[in-house]
């Protein structure tokens, strides 16, 4: 029997798959799913947001972002709408800007504000009650993903969406060079998604309405890698706030999206909750 850790998705016996930077991965044996093979204390430990994530998120964000959520906040339109690893809260102030009632989930401190109610933990939000439930960029930290999505659908009202977004292990760039899906020291990412791994993750949280899809300009993230090192180093003066996107941004994350249908860099769920 192996000593790995069990899979994080079915709970099959795994393999060593090699490293991730300095992190330890595991491929489960019966359904190919790839983790990270460390505690889900290390996960933790790893994914705590101290005040240094603000300052590098609000160097980070800029008008394409604003674009991006926005595009987000017309796709999935909804009067309550809760934001799960709200962060910043960049993406629920742009549900406030379009006149709808928000709330976030984050247990990091700085995360609070009095502009909308924020949860510690999705133990304090009310069930049934959501329209939109947005979860971008999370379900890749979290060591028990199909708990993540049940929540998720638990807190959501009935025809309500919950809407997720990972990065794609199955995109071109991860097969033509692995190390771009961000090596690590410590396990920050600790889930490794392709299409068939959603469509599994939605067969063992219950879910039974979505959609699968792949987004995002194939090997973007190197040029993201290129900026993100950009604006976080010490000598570039932090933003006050992302600029106002104009018409040319909102151009080029339409174009970013599309251009990834086939093996993006990314992967979006879309799960309807059913009555």
């Amino acid at each position: 029997m192996s000593d790995l850790k069990r899979c994080t998705l079915c709970g099959g016996e795994a393999d060593a798959a090699g490293m991730n930077g300095k992190v330890p991965m595991a491929k489960c044996r019966e359904c190919g799913f790839v983790y990270a093979a460390m505690s889900d204390e290390e996960i933790a430990a790893a994914n705590r947001c101290g005040e240094e994530t603000k300052e590098r998120y609000t160097r980070m964000q800029s008008a394409f972002d604003l674009a991006w959520f926005d595009a987000l906040v017309r796709r999935f339109p909804g009067t309550n709408v809760l934001d799960v690893g709200c962060g910043n809260g960049l993406l629920l102030r742009r549900y406030l800007a379009a006149g709808w009632n928000v709330a976030g989930v984050d247990p990091a401190p700085w995360a609070r504000t009095d502009a909308y109610r924020v949860f510690a933990d999705m133990a304090q939000v009310p069930r049934d009650f959501y329209d939109v439930v947005m979860c971008t960029s999370v379900l890749e930290h979290i060591p028990d993903p199909a708990g993540m999505l049940k929540l998720a659908l638990e807190v959501a009202k009935p025809g309500g969406i919950v809407y997720m977004s990972v990065p794609n292990f199955g995109s071109w760039a991860a097969k033509c060079r692995p190390e771009r899906m961000r090596a690590q020291e410590v396990p920050h990412h600790c889930s490794f998604f392709t299409a068939r791994d959603l469509r599994r993750l939605c067969a063992r949280a219950g879910a039974r309405s979505y959609r699968v899809r792949s987004y995002g300009l194939p090997l973007a993230w190197d040029f993201w890698r290129g900026h993100r090192l950009k604006v976080t180093a010490p000598s570039t003066p932090a933003p006050s706030a992302p600029a106002s996107p104009t018409w040319k941004h909102r151009l080029v994350a339409k174009a970013y999206y599309w251009a990834g249908l086939w093996r993006g860099d990314k992967l979006e769920l879309c799960v309807t909750k059913v009555a």
